[in-house]
């Protein structure tokens, strides 16, 4: 029964977009459209872990839906919430709010995509010195993070001592 329902809810939201005179195909450009500009408001950073995910209401009264990755980025995007809006309604894309949600799952591709990627560069002093304190340390847990370290930012350490 739980089903039925979720179908005949599913249906509904297909026949009202289809009934608001935007073919789907249509709508789906303008959406996709939407988070381009969005993203390219928020900057490279913040932009690569949101996405638009829907459209409500009829201009000039629209409620878009913006995803995002975690809560962390919901607080910072909710900090730039009133300038997004104010930049959308100048470019006349007809919204009178947006809301934010985080996704259920976790992350979308491109969020988990800047979750990996290094944001922070190690430069060749800072790995001068982690490579040395990886020689000096005694065997143990830290001699062992310290040499992954150097290895991750890409300078082989030492994998003996020196100097004893």
């Amino acid at each position: 029964m739980a089903k039925q329902a979720q179908t005949n809810r599913s249906a509904q939201a297909v026949q009202d977009l289809l009934s608001g005179g935007l073919p789907l195909v249509q709508a789906a450009q303008r959406l996709a459209s939407l988070e381009r500009v969005v993203r390219r408001k928020l900057g490279e950073a913040l932009g690569r872990s949101v996405s638009a995910g829907g459209l409500r209401g009829v201009e000039p009264e629209a409620e878009l839906t913006l995803l995002v990755a975690n809560s962390a980025v919901a607080a910072r995007l909710r900090q730039s919430l009133p300038s997004l809006l104010e930049t959308l309604q100048r470019h006349s894309w007809g919204l009178a709010s947006i809301k934010i949600k985080i996704q259920p799952n976790g992350q979308s591709g491109d969020a988990a995509a800047a979750l990996r990627e290094k944001q922070a560069k190690l430069g060749e002093k800072g790995l001068g010195s982690f490579a040395g304190l990886s020689q000096i340390l005694p065997d143990s847990p830290l001699r062992n993070a310290v040499t992954a370290l150097v290895a991750r930012h890409g300078r082989p350490a030492a994998k003996g001592r020196t100097g004893s």
